[in-house]
């Protein structure tokens, strides 16, 4: 009798597939990933929530700010000592449609150039800037806006996401064998992933280091979103710092980078209304996420506005939230789409609605041609209040250690400035709270889609790790 080589040779592909597949999906993540810091207080003065909002009424008259833009651009000019930019996307790639309400800035290039310019003025500042492949042609050659920092001996380090772990099933494993066999490049094994930290680290230019993080970046194509950020100044950034100095390491820089030593604190400089502050990364967004939310009761509001909901943990803990008697607000861009690869916000906001017998509310951003990335989740109620804000997106691949991803947590009294600027923005935007014949939002059943096809088809795409959100 012949041997079943067939049977056997399927039989070996698919368990080196498989113990592929559990390698590279659980794998130990880069030094620097999943921060966790330790508890910092922040005096309240030295904490800012900034935010950008566009909107326009129905005739497309509208506005746009650019506060965060200019808060990096500021920043810059004061730098004496260091300035780290981690980034998702600095490119000016145009703009594929003329956006009706606000023209597009080149905010990559001006970014550039205050960089360059610095660096001229103050010979001796630190420059280092981590990307995302996408800036350039997937790690082989840079954007044109950073090949300029690179060519004036700026390093600029390509995030290696190959060094992170795989959350789709049926390309990750394979990719890899095939890439480790023939040698291909990094590009293979990089989809469905991104560096995803947008924050930008600097001196003072008097000891104190300061940071901005949030959901915006230096992109033109970005430059009319609505974005959140945080700005926090003092010792309480430290911890950030490290962790971003790691991950470069581990993409392959090898450089230094002189830390100005930490200023002393004076007496009687505390601040009544300290914030505890947590710098979080990737997973360990979460798990903070979950502990909070699963605590919430009776008495206790949830608000959340983000640009994409679909983690199935995380929609799990508003639905037992909301079954607890909390109060669940969640704003969501909409992206009106009608592909089953576009985002789930839709099929997930009529989830939420009708398993929750309508204790969830949920309302839609009124964007035209730009996103709703506002990156912000409040909890509050009888004690003090929680924020979370940063670059992480409320999905799997955001959440589940499979990207790079940058929040702040912030705990304090809910008078507190930077936690009540905030809420105001969130009930502004709720409450559409904006100038005559503004409206921000839309009612739930605007762009609700109860359709089973979608739902069902985003729940598979999030199970196998191949959505793109």
């Amino acid at each position: 009798m012949k041997a079943p080589w067939g049977r056997w040779s399927c039989a070996a592909i698919a368990a080196v597939w498989g113990a592929a597949a559990v390698h590279y999906a659980t794998r130990e993540l880069p030094a620097g990933a999943r921060l966790n810091s330790a508890a910092q207080v922040a005096p309240s003065r030295d904490v800012t929530f900034r935010y950008d909002i566009t909107g326009a009424d129905a005739y497309d008259h509208g506005f746009t700010s650019h506060t965060i833009f200019e808060a990096m651009l500021r920043n810059i000019g004061a730098a004496a000592s260091l300035v780290v930019l981690d980034c998702h996307l600095c490119s000016d790639t145009p703009v594929d449609t003329p956006d009706p309400i606000a023209t597009p800035i080149p905010m990559a290039s001006q970014l550039v150039d205050a960089l360059l310019a610095r660096k001229a003025a103050v010979p001796t500042l630190q420059v280092l800037v981590i990307a995302d492949p996408r800036n350039g042609l997937a790690g082989s050659t840079l954007a044109p806006e950073l090949a300029r920092l690179a060519a004036a001996g700026i390093p600029v380090v390509t995030a290696d996401l190959s060094l992170l772990r795989d959350r789709n099933l049926l390309y990750g494993a394979p990719s890899r064998l095939i890439a480790k066999l023939t040698g291909r490049s990094r590009a293979q094994l990089s989809n469905f992933k991104s560096s995803n930290r947008r924050v930008m680290i600097t001196d003072d230019g008097h000891g104190e280091l300061t940071a901005l993080a949030g959901s915006a970046e230096p992109a033109m194509a970005n430059s009319t979103d609505t974005v959140t950020a945080l700005q926090v100044s003092g010792a309480a950034v430290r911890p950030l710092l490290t962790s971003e100095l790691q991950l470069a390491h581990a993409f392959g820089w090898t450089g230094v980078l002189t830390v100005p030593a930490a200023a002393p604190i004076g007496p009687g400089l505390k601040d009544s209304s300290a914030l505890d502050l947590h710098w979080l990364g990737e997973g360990a967004i979460r798990d903070a996420l979950l502990r909070h939310i699963g605590a919430a009761a009776d008495a206790d509001s949830i608000d959340i506005a983000c640009d994409s909901l679909s983690d199935r943990q995380l929609i799990g803990a508003l639905l037992a939230a909301g079954q607890r008697g909390a109060t669940v607000r969640i704003i969501l861009d909409p992206r009106k789409s009608s592909s089953l690869w576009g985002s789930a916000n839709q099929a997930v906001g009529s989830e939420l609605i009708a398993a929750s017998d309508g204790r969830i509310r949920v309302a839609w951003y009124r964007t035209h041609n730009e996103q709703f990335r506002a990156a912000l989740i409040l909890i509050h109620g009888s004690g003090p209040t929680w924020m979370v804000t940063g670059s992480a997106s409320l999905t799997r691949r955001d959440l589940g250690d499979y990207d790079l991803a940058l929040d702040a947590a912030l705990s304090g009294p809910a008078s507190a400035e930077p936690l009540a600027s905030a809420q105001a923005f969130f009930d502004t935007l709720w409450n559409d709270r904006g100038p005559p014949g503004i409206e921000y939002t839309a009612d739930a059943d605007a762009w609700a889609d109860p359709s089973q096809l979608r739902y069902w088809a985003y729940r598979l795409m999030e199970l196998l790790g191949i959505s793109r959100t």
